[in-house]
């Protein structure tokens, strides 16, 4: 609620819930820990979720880079428990068996992916579409993201997008920048800065709360989406 005093009550009295974390130390992510007393509740034996059923490294064959498993399933999510468990159960659907389970199997890159692409079809996307009811119209919510689908790009500049929407009458009545504003406040999109010095920097509200929006910059769909969009 507004207030004159709200960084007094915060500073003093209050509990703040962010779940995000720096995601160069993704072990220490309270999300993981959340996975893992979860998982105690049903098999006080296991120390570590990640480390008894997964891989360590997802390897990404077309650039011969590896990432660890821990900070690659996070990317997938806004950083929050509703997403990191959907990430998990949808992944779970496609595990093996375990006939012995005094014997754990880590699960198989293509099974993770497997996973992964139904989170996202199934989940991330439909649960975007959902927090912009409200803002706009069924019928506007369905034509952006058909508009953003078509681009078939990860990434791309807002001019593009408006380029884009004004060459079909379908789109004529968007607002565009309205809807990439509420994209942006729900963290399904962010700004890609490219510093003087040559390194990117990605800009999502989920990471930093005091984020704002630049439509001049570069524009990334977050990662939990582009499966859905067929766009990997």
């Amino acid at each position: 609620m507004p207030g004159p005093n709200k960084n007094k009550i915060r500073q003093d009295s209050a509990i703040v819930l962010d779940w995000y974390h720096d995601p160069r130390q993704p072990g220490e992510s309270n999300l993981v820990k959340l996975i893992n007393l979860k998982a105690r509740v049903t098999d006080q034996r296991l120390q570590d979720v990640f480390t008894a059923h997964f891989p360590p490294q997802i390897v990404f064959e077309k650039s011969n880079t590896r990432q660890p498993i821990r900070s690659y399933l996070l990317d997938f999510t806004r950083h929050t428990p509703r997403d990191f468990i959907q990430v998990l159960t949808h992944i779970r659907q496609f595990a093996p068996t375990q006939e012995n389970p005094l014997i754990r199997r880590h699960l198989a890159q293509d099974q993770i992916l497997s996973g992964l692409r139904n989170y996202s079809i199934n989940y991330f996307l439909p649960e975007i579409k959902d927090e912009l009811v409200g803002y706009y119209s069924g019928e506007d919510v369905e034509a952006a993201f058909t508009l953003i689908g078509s681009l078939r790009k990860r990434e791309f500049p807002f001019k593009e997008l408006e380029a884009k929407a004004a060459g079909q009458k379908q789109y004529g009545n968007l607002d565009l920048a309205g809807i990439i504003t509420a994209l942006f406040e729900c963290s399904a999109i962010g700004n890609i800065q490219k510093r003087p010095h040559g390194t990117t920097y990605f800009t999502f509200r989920y990471r930093n709360r005091n984020s704002t929006l630049n439509l001049d910059d570069r524009l990334i769909l977050h990662r939990g989406m582009w499966k859905a969009l067929n766009l990997i």
